[in-house]
């Protein structure tokens, strides 16, 4: 029994010396992973501060030529400005010499003072140009559709001066409104008559109202073309559309041409000639047929 006893006392010494030597180890294995996140976390941001930030300054923004739309090489400049984080100060000292035709003489003809504010010289610009806020409102208000354009570009037209007219914002609200500003004003820009056919089929947006118009004037114009009325030049013609590719023919009745009078007068057979006819003579009548005759009588 004593030797049994100290064997259980020996045997729980052990697990006592065991237990602490396991807690020994996994605070080690704790300081190591401790340690090993910390040696991890300042890696990464001494990488990300090394990591050079994405540069624009070497971005250049061409002359403006004769062809390009001052309002959209305005806007452009400013986009790229912006990237490359030009100060807004020198945004004004950049423009000048890319500027040309009227827009530079816009631009140079304002005070010293004022052709350093960027501002101020697009300003004087689309002033200069007829591209200010109120020139798109009476270009949105007053635009209809010519005898040789397209509806399609003249949506794009009536959006575009709409869009820099009012200016909305990135909403879904404000889009929603202006597309049904435009849908109006491009339905009353049209013809009369394709203004009503196209406000009777009701189109729910601008791409339906489009097609509508495109399909209503290409009838009209094929009327006039089988009518004999001289077509406008460049007006819409119907998109091909895929027909029936089989099927029984379709026949088509058609009244017969009637004949003038004197057709039937010309072709008229001649009469015949007349002749006397013989006289006609009767037999006499005999004693019976007389006596029957008389007694009738």
């Amino acid at each position: 029994m004593n030797t049994l006893a100290q064997m259980l006392t020996e045997v729980a010494a052990m697990s006592r010396d065991q237990a602490v030597l396991n807690r020994q180890q996994l605070a080690a294995l704790q300081g190591q992973a401790e340690r090993q996140t910390q040696l991890l976390s300042a890696m990464v941001s001494r990488a990300g501060a090394a990591a050079p930030a994405p540069s624009f300054t070497g971005m250049t923004v061409h002359k403006m030529a004769a062809h390009d739309d001052p309002q959209s090489f305005l806007e452009m400049f400013e986009t790229t400005a912006a990237a490359c984080g030009w100060p807004v100060e020198e945004w004004a000292v950049r423009l000048l010499p890319l500027l040309s035709g009227d827009a530079q003489t816009a631009a140079l003809g304002l005070p010293a003072p004022s052709r350093g504010q960027y501002g101020e010289v697009k300003r004087a610009v689309l002033d200069r140009l007829g591209l200010s806020e109120e020139d798109h409102r009476r270009r949105f208000q007053g635009g209809k559709l010519g005898p040789t354009e397209r509806p399609f570009i003249f949506a794009q037209q009536i959006k575009d001066a709409a869009t820099r007219w009012l200016q909305p914002g990135g909403s879904a609200g404000e889009a929603r409104m202006l597309q049904k500003i435009v849908l109006e004003q491009f339905m009353e820009g049209l013809p009369a008559a394709t203004s009503d056919w196209v406000m009777c089929h009701r189109p729910a947006d601008l791409a339906g109202a489009i097609t509508l118009a495109e399909d209503h004037l290409a009838v009209l114009s094929r009327g006039r073309a089988q009518e004999g009325r001289p077509v406008p030049p460049g007006g819409p013609t119907p998109a091909p559309r895929r027909g029936p590719t089989s099927g029984p023919p379709h026949w088509t009745h058609t009244r017969p041409t009637p004949r003038p009078r004197a057709f039937y007068n010309n072709n008229r057979p001649a009469p015949l000639p007349r002749t006397n006819p013989p006289p006609l003579s009767f037999p006499p009548l005999g004693p019976a047929r007389y006596c029957v005759y008389k007694g009738r009588e």
